[in-house]
């Protein structure tokens, strides 16, 4: 059965040894994030582990106390000096290979996500999946950011309620990631690459100024997807 928790709650779900998987960009609990800014303590020798993307998920957990540690699948600049100062350990891989190693790996002993609310049985994580399905499978116990602004969307995920141990009700709103801005290289850039992209084409993008430079120059291109 879920138990509904406060923020004065958190600090009895954390112990020296643990490590916590904390999920990132659209789906960052900023909620308990900022209960657990409030009691700096509970992170005294946590191991938190994340994919932050940049420009959305700015926390540095390492910050939280002196014994708390960071494993990150990409380097933001926010982490730069933990990072320098081997508090935070960066492990190199793929967004394929980052699932598999989060599936695979020593079970968490917590795992912090959000979700929206419940409709039945079941919560969706909103507009970002992510690595869901595999910390949800690898998890101790599930810390779940119950979020009543996160939209419910149809054919997403389903999690289970009685997989949720801990929930934590908030509403907040959605982060916007900054609109990029283009300059003239980034523009000639995107120029050349989308002479390679033919119609019908599958593509994927990436974030920043370049990729931002390449989809304007797309606008002729017919059925891409």
């Amino acid at each position: 059965m879920t138990r509904t928790l406060e923020s004065n709650d958190l600090p009895s779900l954390f112990e020296p040894g643990m490590r916590v998987y904390v999920g990132g960009s659209t789906n960052e609990p900023r909620g308990i994030i900022d209960a657990l800014k409030q009691n700096p303590a509970c992170a005294d020798g946590v191991t938190f582990v994340q994919f932050p993307l940049p420009g959305v998920n700015v926390t540095d957990f390492t910050t939280l106390h002196p014994n708390a540690r960071m494993e990150v699948f990409f380097l933001t600049p926010q982490l730069r000096d933990s990072f320098v100062e081997g508090r935070v350990a960066l492990i190199p891989m793929q967004m394929r290979q980052v699932f598999e190693y989060l599936r695979d790996c020593e079970p968490f002993d917590l795992t912090i996500i959000q979700l929206a609310a419940a409709d039945g049985n079941a919560h969706t994580p909103g507009p970002n999946v992510d690595f869901l399905e595999a910390v949800i499978d690898n998890a101790g116990a599930v810390l779940a950011e119950v979020n009543a602004d996160l939209p419910r969307l149809p054919d997403a995920p389903r999690v289970p309620r009685e997989r949720v141990d801990y929930a934590f009700p908030t509403s907040t709103s959605i982060p916007e990631y900054p609109a990029a801005e283009t300059n003239s290289v980034a523009r000639a850039i995107g120029s050349h690459v989308a002479t390679l992209v033919a119609d019908g084409a599958c593509i994927q993008t990436g974030i920043g100024a370049i990729p931002a430079a390449v989809l304007d120059a797309l606008g002729d291109k017919n059925d891409l997807g």
